[in-house]
């Protein structure tokens, strides 16, 4: 099943996973209406008042049974406004989560910089969640990395307060770090032209940027893990995971989407054969 996509509910391929499988589950699901999935009707059509309808309790459960102790996932999630008010799903599904044993390991911001038209009512909309649960103590992670803008200075001496809140000397030595690990607000671009697929791959209508999969990817897991997105959607997950030498497995019940997902899949088979033959052209 290891590398492979399937056309149909990510419960199906679930079942035929086995217990402690998957490294990361990387994935952003059809949260509330926000977008048309197939049909030309919204979740809040369907819904008329939640706009919330997939079976998010069961693939829950799945996802926590499939995942390998110390295992994450990423769970990109955003509230749509439904008279008036935001619906708080994102967090009941954060809340429930842990209900059922993940830790709220982080909770990191995808700042965006494609924006809708604003509402007159409320500020512009420019972030979405990215919640990080855990099975346990992560078992890997490499942080991104960036440049701290002191580094190489030495403090001398420095103070700290104390549990009183008085500065005190600490009489130590302290040099700050060339690069530290970098913040929680992510800034990057959305878009499908911000995902390098395909012409067509923007016929989806909430396309994943190559960039914010690769960051989760390289954090999360080391070479030779499995990557498991259970909403495929046209492929990014499985694109960049196979680029950074992650094994790989995508549901997408969306027949239209999976048959994106399947060109993209053709593609990265047809890269893998030219490489290889000139990787034994040089030898």
């Amino acid at each position: 099943m290891i590398n492979k996509i399937y056309n149909e509910n990510c419960l199906d391929t679930m079942g035929r996973l086995p217990d402690d499988f998957v490294d990361l589950v990387l994935t952003s699901p059809p949260y509330d209406n926000m977008r048309q999935y197939g049909g030309n009707k919204t979740y809040h059509q369907r819904l008329k008042d939640t706009g919330y309808s997939f079976q998010f309790e069961d693939i829950s459960k799945q996802l926590y049974r499939i995942l390998k102790p110390g295992g994450i996932i990423m769970w990109n999630i955003q509230d749509q406004i439904i008279n008036g008010s935001k619906t708080g799903n994102s967090m009941r599904q954060a809340l429930y989560f842990m209900e059922i044993g993940l830790k709220f390991h982080d909770h990191l911001i995808w700042q965006k910089t494609g924006t809708p038209f604003p509402s007159p009512y409320r500020y512009r909309n420019v972030w979405e969640n990215m919640f990080i649960f855990s099975k346990g103590k992560p078992k890997t992670f490499n942080p991104i990395l960036r440049k701290n803008k002191t580094g190489g200075r030495v403090w001398d001496n420095r103070r700290q307060r104390n549990h009183e809140g008085i500065l005190e000397s600490t009489n130590k030595v302290i040099k700050v770090k060339e690069f530290g690990i970098d913040d929680n607000v992510w800034l990057i671009p959305n878009g499908y032209k911000n995902s390098k697929q395909f012409k067509g791959a923007e016929s989806h209508p909430a396309i994943f940027p190559d960039e914010l999969a690769r960051r989760h990817i390289l954090s999360w897991t080391n070479e030779g893990d499995l990557v498991y997105d259970p909403f495929l959607g046209s492929g990014t997950t499985i694109k960049v995971a196979n680029e950074l030498n992650r094994n790989w497995i995508g549901s997408e019940i969306h027949k239209p989407y999976f048959q994106k997902a399947e060109l993209l899949l053709e593609e990265i088979k047809k890269n893998k054969i030219e490489s290889s033959i000139n990787e034994n052209g040089d030898n």
